[in-house]
Parts: C-alpha cells; structure tokens; sequence
C-alpha cells in the first residue's frame, strides 16, 4: 500500500499563515496620522479628500485657510482606495464639509462613501470636484463628463451633496484644456491651472453658505430615510 502524499500537503496549506497585502499607499496614510495626533484638524475643517490632484496640492492648508482647508488626498487613489482608510483619516475628525476629486468614474462607489460619511455624521456637506479632463486622458473624458452628470443629478435630490465643475475654467478653445495650466505630466495642475480654480472652490461654498438649508434642521433618521430613497444605500 502506498503512503498518502496528499495529507501532509494539504495540511500544510491551511497551517501556513497567511500575509495579508499592505495596503499601497500605507506610507501616506501612516503620514497623516502621524501629523494628525501632533496637531489634530479644527473642528468645522474642510478636508480635500481624494486624489492625486490633491495628493500634489501641497499648498491647500495655506490656499484655503479662510475655510480652514486639511489635504488628505493621497496618491493616486480609487473610490475602493478611499473607502479603505476613511474610519482613520477622515471620520475621526468630522469635517464641516469634504471637497472631493477623485478621477476614477465609480458612481456607485462614490455612493457607498456618502452613505459611509453620513452614517457617521449625517451633517457634513460633500462638494463632488469635476474631473477636469486633462490632456493626457482626452480618451477618457467623455466617462468623466457622464460621472459628473451622475453625481450632478443625484445632487439635485440629496441633501447635503453639491457639485462644483471646473472645467470650463481649464478649457480652452474648441473645449480643449489648456496646455499652460498643467505639468509636464499634461495631469496634474500647475500652480497656474491651481490659482484659476482657488476661487470657483470659495465661491462655490460661500454660495451654499448662504443658502437656505433646513435640512440641517431634520433628525438624522429622518435623513437617512430621504437619502435612501434618493438612491444612497
């Protein structure tokens, strides 16, 4: 009778131990974390979230310090990427509002994160940032323009969701996005292209300030209820 061969190899598979994946943008995440408990965010911050058009925004605090303006855009993050580490970089801190870019065309995704956000805090105001069709993406830019349509919709019915296009402020002729406005890469924003937009971003949220927004008054069940029926899980 021959010896079974096969026991010992499956055992060995589940008494092996299993590594999982580090996360691929551990390091900056590890960054702010270690810069948040040195010096916590403000209450009532306005946090970027998303992106490398974010990510290399490095002067955002300085930027948008009337609005108290917290980068945490990493890398070049997806929606999965976001949802990942929201419970350590951004819920803990409660921001008044979250600007958000993020280039990857997840509608659904991005619906998931509003629902995970206002689980935790039914009160913050989200602006979604219009995918400015960067050159070097031209194939992609209509995918971009029907996210934005999406989003822009869905903003129409949900309270507390506002979207701000910048795309007409990097167009140039023929829609074409000027070429000056961005960097070597044609994907990033220059401080030229940055310094075209630093406005639409203040005017845009001073407009919603001033608007009437009795739905900060209705109980977060109440909230819930509406955004679900608008199409947030």
């Amino acid at each position: 009778m021959k010896p079974n061969r096969i026991f010992p190899f499956v055992l060995f598979l589940f008494s092996a131990p299993v590594f999982a994946a580090e996360f691929r943008w551990e390091e900056a995440i590890q960054a702010y974390e270690r810069k948040d408990k040195e010096s916590p965010p403000a209450a009532g911050s306005t946090f970027f979230v998303g992106s490398s058009t974010w990510t290399s925004w490095k002067a955002i605090p300085e930027d948008f310090k009337s609005i108290q303006g917290v980068n945490r855009g990493f890398g070049g993050a997806g929606m999965s990427d976001i949802m990942q580490v929201m419970d350590r970089i951004i819920l803990p801190f409660k921001p008044a509002r979250i600007a958000f870019f993020c280039a990857n065309s997840d509608f659904s995704g991005f619906k998931r994160f509003l629902a995970k956000l206002w689980e935790n805090d039914p009160y913050c105001e989200v602006f979604f940032v219009s995918i400015h069709n960067a050159p070097v993406r031209e194939k992609s830019w209509e995918v971009g323009d029907r996210y934005f349509a999406a989003v822009q919709k869905l903003a129409e019915s949900v309270d507390g969701l506002y979207v701000i296009d910048i795309r007409p402020a990097v167009a140039g002729t023929a829609d074409k996005p000027r070429e000056s406005f961005y960097r070597e890469d044609h994907l990033h924003l220059n401080r030229q292209g940055q310094e075209v937009i630093i406005p639409i971003i203040l005017e845009r949220f001073a407009q919603v300030e001033k608007e009437n927004k009795d739905w900060t008054k209705l109980s977060p069940e109440t909230l819930k209820e509406k955004r679900k029926t608008a199409g947030i899980p």
